[in-house]
């Protein structure tokens, strides 16, 4: 370990230079003192390998092994950064390390955070991801690796780990999860312990499994007395999910469980059992079992919605929207959205069916990366789980033309008022349109042609809301407006103007945010009474 070995250096360099000199003629010893001294210096400066740089960033394009069907659709390769990652890393590395991921995160609740290094070795013949914990050291007052770990995962474009405290003592482990070269899902659970001389972060693997189906952490709510450290609470137990080869149904599951056990300090088998799988008679699912991973792309493509308050007013959802043309996965709740890179995804088996597990990038923050799992459990219908984000998971309705009317219909505001009855047509002289036609509204300006839902109501002002949607059902903009009406009533026609004034609605009242407003009118006729 980095204490152990610099101690090691430090006697050694001391015996060479001792066995030279005692070599070497009176005259030449004050000569070569100097050098070997300059040399050990320089040494002891720095007693990591430093990083060699080779000209750049290598781009590696994992191929496929045995077993493993990789999505037919063009994916942009994986940059696994050499060089020009090295500012992020705490500690240097030599040029066998290539490196993946860089994660920082607090692994024992100290004041200062340690890193994660997620790496292979080119000379390792098993092609194996590794894990660097680094360390902050307060004797050196400076970062060490501690302890280095080996996976059984190889595929880096599926890889991904997180820190939980599964066993319930209130430690974090480090969980990892990916793929082998046999396209089979593989997890390794990391466990802190005492390391070898004392000093520094040390883990040791205490459940490691492999499956050709999933691989779950059955999580649940732990008691208060937990959560303010006053006891541990229970560990959570893992379940493998395998095919079950003595089965004629492909979607009958062998489900094991392990649980932790204090005593041998490892995860045991506890439990065994056949799980009968989802019936195979709908042709459309059957076919997306026998099909490849691009069958189950398409198949997701577009839209798909969870409502998540039924109760409220405003018919409050999410829209999960997965584009596999553009390799882009959408959420979306209310004002808010998340987007990530799609990054691949693999077929698999959950107990509720068949799916995907999907690596996600986040296009927002370069360090975060997440895997989705998502079955199919009935025609038109999904259930999505992402890890570290349980709050989009759930079953998921795809959102054909006749929900999305609905929505608009349940997440349009009811007027307050009846005094603003808008409806049909209303225009000005800059070609600028909008059209009312019931809950939704078709708006023309500078040539663009767009159209959504809207709402009337009174804040002491009158306020009209317009949520322009994308052709894929999601909210594209939002726009709020101050509305003033009048009503001009002639002879021959009926002349109705309405004041669009960009603002926002505070619990005051209506604030203009600009003094650019939009004036529409709207012109009916009015035919004579031929009795005046």
């Amino acid at each position: 370990m980095p204490n152990h070995c610099s101690f090691v250096k430090q006697r050694w360099k001391h015996s060479l230079l001792c066995d030279i000199m005692g070599r070497m003629k009176p005259p030449l010893v004050p000569v070569l003192t100097g050098l070997l001294l300059l040399v050990v210096v320089v040494a002891c400066s720095n007693e990591q390998p430093t990083v060699q740089s080779n000209g750049g960033p290598r781009f590696i394009v994992p191929e496929a092994g045995e077993g493993v069907t990789l999505s037919s659709a063009v994916q942009a390769p994986i940059a696994i950064r050499e060089r020009s990652e090295a500012q992020d890393l705490r500690v240097s590395l030599s040029s066998d390390f290539i490196v993946s991921q860089v994660i920082n995160t607090n692994l024992d609740q100290d004041q200062m955070e340690e890193q994660i290094i997620v790496f292979k070795r080119r000379d390792d013949p098993e092609d194996r991801i590794r894990l660097l914990v680094v360390d902050f050291d307060t004797v050196r007052n400076a970062y060490l690796p501690t302890w280095e770990g080996v996976t059984r995962a190889n595929n880096m474009r599926t890889f991904a780990i997180y820190v939980s405290d599964v066993i319930g003592d209130h430690e974090m482990e480090i969980v990892a999860v990916g793929l082998n070269n046999a396209g089979e899902q593989t997890f390794d659970l990391f466990r802190r312990t005492t390391a070898p001389f004392g000093l520094g972060l040390y883990y040791e693997n205490v459940a490691s499994f492999v499956s050709d189906a999933s691989i779950e952490i059955e999580e649940s709510d732990r008691s208060e007395a937990y959560t303010t450290m006053q006891t541990t609470g229970r560990s959570f137990p893992v379940v493998v999910y395998s095919r079950n080869r003595e089965s004629d149904n492909p979607l009958d599951l062998l489900r094991t469980t392990y649980h932790w056990r204090s005593d041998t300090g490892r995860y045991v088998r506890t439990m065994e059992e056949e799980i009968a799988g989802a019936s195979l008679e709908e042709a459309q699912l059957a076919a997306l079992y026998d099909g490849a991973t691009s069958d189950f792309e398409a198949y997701l493509a577009g839209p798909w919605y969870r409502s998540v308050a039924d109760e409220s007013p405003n018919g409050a959802g999410e829209i999960a929207y997965f584009d596999p043309n553009a390799r882009r996965v959408i959420l979306y709740r209310g004002e808010s959205q998340e987007s990530y890179a799609w990054l691949n995804s693999n077929r698999t088996i959950y107990r509720a069916g068949p799916g995907l597990w999907i690596n996600l990038h986040s296009e927002a923050v370069d360090t975060v990366r997440k895997q989705a799992a998502v079955s199919i459990p009935a025609i038109d219908t999904i259930s999505l789980s992402i890890e570290g984000s349980q709050s989009w998971n759930g079953s998921y309705r795809r959102l054909t033309p006749g929900l999305q009317r609905t929505m608009i219909r349940q997440r349009s505001r009811p007027a307050r008022t009846a005094e603003v009855p808008l409806s049909g047509l209303y225009r000005n002289e800059s070609g600028t349109e909008i059209l009312f036609s019931g809950v939704r509204f078709t708006m023309r300006e500078s040539g663009q042609e767009r159209s959504g839902g809207y709402a009337v109501y009174r804040v002491k002002d009158h306020v009209l809301d317009l949520k322009f949607l994308d052709p894929n059902g999601l909210v594209a903009e939002n726009r709020t407006y101050r509305l003033d009406f009048t009503e001009d009533v002639y002879d021959d026609r009926v002349v109705r103007t309405i004041k669009l004034t960009p603002a926002r609605v505070r619990s005051s009242g209506v604030e203009t945010i600009s003094t650019r407003a939009i004036v529409l009118e709207q012109i009916e006729e009015r035919k004579s009474d031929p009795q005046t």
